[in-house]
């Protein structure tokens, strides 16, 4: 029997209301066997939501009645939230696994139809992603910066620049840290320096978080990238990996009084006491760095 192709077809149906727009993709499947075609429910999003929302967000920032820091978190947590809200319809689409399935082949091939979709998942203000080989709308970060940077003050550009970094550079797929340990020791550094100039900011919760997220991930890592036996030179030992402690001493001896370094110092100094072992003490130092 021959094996049936599925081919995605993309019909966008346009309809106005105020400035949003109403579009529709089909995914029709064809028997080569048969020469039918048979097409699914359709997946609707809303893209007129995010665009009346980013367009609502530079209106603000240009009339100024209210702080950037206020604008900005606003903007990104509701923009967070449609992203939720059209994965899961996304997630929930009866084709879903035959749609993913297809995709992620087309774009191992990098054709055209597939990019068509991606393109047009972009030019309304999201990115599409496959983590851990499943299909996924995250968010654009240039669609974030775009016509916003220009109209904010130097501290909201520095936390918009950090805030897309994360996206754009992910740090863990497939239950393992995928960035260089060098950029993990970076970004903790910067997040800590950037959080003194946001302790009476919006930003403050969001920059604590992404500082301590990160900073736990260096010092106790995930399932298949342990910061403990974490590489070929330390997985024998099950001791701390060495490339990490020398990151972290540069850190201690370039920058002593930044927020990394104090957060550095002791958990070297224990793991030097313990022998660089993943021991009860150091166990339980982990659990108040969550």
């Amino acid at each position: 029997m021959k094996k049936a192709t599925l081919i995605i077809l993309i019909a966008f149906i346009v309809s106005s209301c105020g400035q949003a727009r109403k579009q529709q993709a089909e995914i029709a499947i064809i028997s080569e066997e048969e020469q039918s075609i048979s097409v699914t429910p359709s997946i609707q999003f809303d893209w007129g939501k995010v665009i009346v929302l980013k367009n609502s967000t530079i209106e603000e920032l240009k009339k100024k009645e209210k702080t950037n820091d206020k604008i900005i978190m606003n903007f990104l947590n509701k923009y967070a939230k449609l992203v939720d809200e059209f994965n899961e319809i996304l997630f929930n689409y009866r084709s879903y696994d035959s749609l993913n399935n297809l995709l992620y082949k087309e774009r191992q091939r990098n054709e055209q139809y597939n990019l068509d979709l991606k393109n047009e998942v972009e030019t309304n203000g999201f990115r599409l992603i496959f983590p851990e080989g499943m299909l996924e709308i995250t968010q654009n970060t240039d669609f974030i910066k775009s016509e916003i940077l220009s109209l904010v003050d130097a501290v909201s550009k520095e936390f918009i620049n950090l805030y897309c970094n994360e996206f754009d550079n992910v740090c863990c797929d497939d239950a393992a840290i995928i960035i260089s340990k060098e950029e993990l020791v970076n970004r903790i550094y910067k997040w800590g320096e950037f959080s003194k100039k946001v302790a009476k900011l919006e930003y403050k919760k969001y920059v604590e978080d992404e500082f301590y997220s990160n900073l736990y991930l260096l010092f106790y890592g995930v399932e298949n990238t342990p910061a403990f036996h974490w590489g070929t030179d330390d997985y024998e030992t099950k001791k701390y990996n060495s490339e990490s402690i020398d990151l972290m001493n540069k850190i201690i001896e370039k920058n002593s009084t930044s927020r990394a370094a104090e957060e550095f110092k002791p958990f070297v100094e224990l793991l030097k006491n313990e022998n660089f072992e993943e021991t009860e003490k150091v166990k339980n130092y982990l659990e108040t760095v969550k």
